[in-house]
């Protein structure tokens, strides 16, 4: 029989490809004026709330070093997604209740961070210097998206955990 941890280690594996798979396609349907959330960081984000800080560590290292192979941009994907699932992790256990302001919270701000350390580490060198246009009409609205993205996610993990507990 498969014990409660490896079942949790495969349905986040699992859910982790799928969510990949859409964001990574170019025929990414969830597209509003040429924004794409991104799936597989608040997913990460919400594994370190669920769980502890290693299966968030260990999951946004694996997922973030597939999102960096897709992206080109080798190990910035795989260390941020590291250490913020860590982070987070930690926060979660030692101070912080899981509910949906913190949900809320820890994605904006995970994804906000992401976005605006993308921007100024691979994209600022190569743009006009037009800060306040990428911050006005790319960051913000994919932070948001992403975001909003990660509140619904997060509705389905509470009812995944509902069903793997009333299981055991």
């Amino acid at each position: 029989m498969i014990s409660l941890k490896t079942k949790k280690k495969i349905i986040y594996a699992v859910i982790l490809s799928v969510l990949f798979i859409i964001e990574a396609s170019p025929l990414n349907f969830f597209k509003i004026n040429g924004i794409t959330p991104e799936f597989i960081l608040p997913c990460i984000i919400l594994i370190a709330m669920f769980e502890d800080e290693k299966y968030a560590a260990i999951f946004g290292l694996v997922f973030g070093l597939i999102f960096d192979m897709q992206s080109k941009i080798i190990g910035f994907n795989a260390l941020f997604f590291m250490i913020l699932g860590y982070a987070i992790g930690l926060l979660m256990h030692a101070l912080i209740r899981r509910n949906i302001f913190s949900v809320f919270t820890f994605i904006l701000t995970g994804v906000l961070l992401h976005n605006l350390l993308t921007y100024l580490l691979f994209f600022a060198y190569k743009s006009n210097g037009d800060f306040s246009f990428a911050f006005a009409s790319i960051i913000i609205p994919k932070t948001i998206f992403s975001t909003a993205f990660g509140l619904l996610l997060y509705f389905g993990f509470n009812q995944l955990k509902l069903k793997i507990i009333n299981k055991e």
